[in-house]
């Protein structure tokens, strides 16, 4: 994962020696007061470049969508940045090559006879792990009707906490028939999940 980050870094062009034609926009625009993006910033944008398979020119595209006038995640602001990031994030979840760790499902703590958001979180890594499905919209189909047969509810939410224990032993049983094998396919591709490291998941 850091060599990936590293290797794209580069990417993200110092400003220094002037771009009076840049500055002169940034003035212009009043962005210039804005707090600059931080390293830690651009470090994510680029481990979910990674992540999205983006390509230099498509990650320069979406970087002057975003910003107007710069291909460089180096000119964004710092607000720039998190509403990139948060894009970004939502998209590679989507696909199913993201995980957001310890914020996801937070906000279904502490609910008394329910699931707790550490076994959702679980529940849907073990489900892409195990999968055969690739498309990310049809996976989740596929395993609300997965949950329906085992708990009788179609919605992680919806998941009580010995609920939750029986998807979890029925993923496990699943996987221990199948092995190191996607569930229902003789295919070993297993997708790769990437996790923000700013979280403990």
């Amino acid at each position: 994962m850091e060599s990936a980050v590293e290797h794209n870094t580069p990417l993200c062009h110092s400003r220094e020696g002037g771009n009076p034609e840049l500055d002169a926009r940034l003035q212009s625009s009043g962005m210039t007061g804005k707090s600059e993006i931080d390293k830690g910033q651009i470090k994510k944008i680029h481990t979910l470049e990674h992540a999205l398979k983006l390509t230099k020119e498509e990650y320069g595209d979406r970087i002057m969508e975003k910003h107007g006038f710069s291909r460089s995640c180096k000119d964004l602001s710092y607000d720039e940045a998190e509403q990139l990031i948060k894009a970004w994030e939502q998209e590679a979840m989507s696909k199913g090559v993201w995980a957001t760790g310890k914020e996801k499902y937070e906000d279904l703590d502490n609910r008394q006879g329910m699931a707790a958001p550490s076994k959702l979180r679980m529940i849907e890594a073990m489900w892409v792990n195990i999968s055969y499905v690739h498309d990310a919209h049809k996976r989740e189909q596929a395993l609300r009707k997965f949950l329906f047969k085992i708990a009788h509810v179609d919605d992680l939410a919806f998941l009580t906490a010995d609920g939750a224990d029986k998807v979890i032993n029925a993923l496990r049983h699943i996987k221990g028939r199948h092995g190191n094998k996607s569930y229902k396919s003789n295919s070993t591709y297993e997708p790769q999940v990437y996790r923000d490291r700013s979280n403990n998941f």
